[in-house]
């Protein structure tokens, strides 16, 4: 009996200190929805004006406005403060089922979204992918040449299937701008490719593929264990005639103009980056391969 009891007390002591520990929970949790029931106001006023946009940003100036203004505090230093310790405590929270808010520390700015429905999310993600390319696009069209055979020497560097790429030196100019090793991994075997890069507004000339074409020819006579081919790398499409000495020869070339570059340059994270639901510019990247940023929206 006496071993019983003592069990039973043992019992009611734990069932008290969990639910104690539910109501210290509960009461957090409390806490924390009226903390943040600034914001919950706060996106239901943007609902109520732009019903269908499920993005905004407010700078802490903004907020501290509106925090003032809804009768939230009359104190400006402590609407300040408030901001302050929520910013500190966390950097992104819930603020409602389809609504995040994120802070950004960098920028010092509240970065509220919605949580977008599937047509909302295609149409989101084409309007954005179309803004990235024209952007990529022009900044590509404003480099020199030199440095747009960097990028496109980096573009080969990133793409995993292809290997050991190297670089001619400037001064030579033997019909290609660099090497790579394309890895065949059906048949264990490697290509070694010639990329030939023209930097110039009007269609790839027949003068050019007919120069790489010679150079295959060479290449090919020589002593080796690798097939050789060649790729024109151009901001156009080739001419009708390029294409037609290309086709018509024995040796392999293709050729990729600057719709496929943006592509690769999309897929591989080259000059634009992943910045939470978007693509957008890299401003490191093309102040570094450029001078300059030179087109950012």
């Amino acid at each position: 009996m006496p071993v019983k009891f003592f069990w039973m007390i043992f019992m009611l002591l734990k069932i008290i200190k969990i639910t104690n520990k539910c109501k210290n929970i509960i009461g957090s949790c409390v806490s924390m929805n009226s903390e943040l029931s600034f914001f919950v106001s706060l996106v239901r006023d943007h609902e109520s004006r732009y019903s269908t946009s499920p993005y905004f940003v407010k700078d802490n100036d903004d907020l501290i406005q509106y925090y003032l203004e809804e009768g939230y505090s009359e104190d400006y230093l402590e609407a300040e403060e408030y901001f302050e310790r929520i910013s500190s405590e966390q950097t992104s929270f819930i603020v409602s089922n389809n609504w995040f808010v994120i802070f950004e520390v960098l920028d010092n700015v509240w970065i509220f979204r919605r949580t977008l429905t599937e047509r909302e999310s295609e149409k989101y993600y084409n309007a954005n992918n179309k803004l990235l390319k024209s952007l990529l696009k022009e900044n590509i069209l404003q480099l020199k040449p030199f440095q747009f055979e960097e990028l496109i020497f980096e573009i080969f560097s990133k793409l995993g299937e292809y290997n050991y790429p190297i670089k001619r030196p400037y001064s030579r100019d033997g019909g290609y701008e660099f090497t790579v090793r394309y890895y065949d991994s059906i048949t264990n075997s490697f290509d070694r490719i010639c990329v030939q890069v023209k930097h110039e507004k009007s269609p790839v000339a027949v003068s050019h593929t007919r120069a790489l074409i010679g150079v295959l020819d060479t290449i090919e006579n020589r002593p080796s264990k690798f097939r050789s081919r060649g790729i024109i790398v151009s901001l156009q499409e080739p001419s009708k005639d390029a294409r037609e000495c290309a086709s018509h020869s024995s040796k392999s070339v293709d050729f990729i103009s600057i719709n496929r570059i943006i592509g690769l340059m999309i897929d591989n994270q080259i000059g634009c980056k992943n910045v939470y639901m978007s693509r957008v510019i890299d401003i490191d990247y093309w102040n570094s391969i450029g001078g300059e940023v030179l087109c950012l929206s």
